[in-house]
This record gives structure tokens, C-alpha cells and sequence, in this order.
């Protein structure tokens, strides 16, 4: 696919990633299913890949402000589950593990120079 060779980009139940590592896909997944999602594959490099999938949740927008543009995917097309593995063959799998957390104590605003 033609394109510049390092790019993310997308649409409401599209995915395009050209030139970045699968963690990359983990992070981006992890914003789709609500959970966080570890690349465990072992597979090293940039990669290049497409996934259209039907989002689990709908924007919160009318249908008709969608920005331009932007369309919902088919009914026919697959759960994000689904379409991972029939479109890049990789498959999410639910576990329990060490998840980094940001905690802040107390915010301020900045004060003036």
C-alpha cells in the first residue's frame, strides 16, 4: 500500500500502521478493549498492517455529525476479537499481570514568571 513508511491512522473501526513494532498494536488495541494489552508475540521489527473490525463502542455523537469522513463500519464486519485473528492471526488472550499505574497526589496550576 502506498503511504509514508512510518505512519498511524484510522477511522471509527479501522486501523492502518505502517513502520512500527507490534507493541505499537498493543497500545492501540488497549484504547479498543479497555484493558491493557501486552505484546507477547516475540516477533521484532516494524511492521505494516490494515484491521477493520466493528467497534465495541459507537461514537457518542449522532450519526449524522460524524466528522467528515467518517463512516460506520458494515454490520458484517467482525468483533475486534474476530478480526485480529482471520485478519493478522494473532489472537488476544485474557491474563492477569503487573500493570504500571500513574498516580497523582495533588495538581496546581503553574505560577506566572
Amino acid at each position: 500500500a502506498a503511504g509514508p513508511p512510518c505512519a498511524l491512522f484510522g477511522t471509527l473501526g479501522r486501523r492502518v500502521m505502517r513502520g512500527y513494532p507490534l507493541s505499537r498494536l498493543g497500545q492501540l488495541l488497549s484504547g479498543e478493549v479497555g484493558r491493557v494489552v501486552v505484546d507477547r508475540t516475540g516477533l521484532t521489527g516494524t511492521w505494516n498492517l490494515e484491521l477493520e473490525y466493528s467497534p465495541q463502542r459507537l461514537p457518542a455523537v449522532p450519526i449524522g455529525e460524524l466528522r467528515p469522513g467518517g463512516t460506520l463500519p458494515s454490520p458484517d464486519t467482525p468483533s475486534i476479537f474476530t478480526a485480529l485473528q482471520e485478519q493478522l492471526g494473532l489472537e488476544l488472550r485474557s491474563a492477569r499481570g503487573p500493570v504500571q499505574v500513574l498516580v497523582v497526589d495533588s495538581i496546581a496550576r503553574p505560577t506566572p514568571d
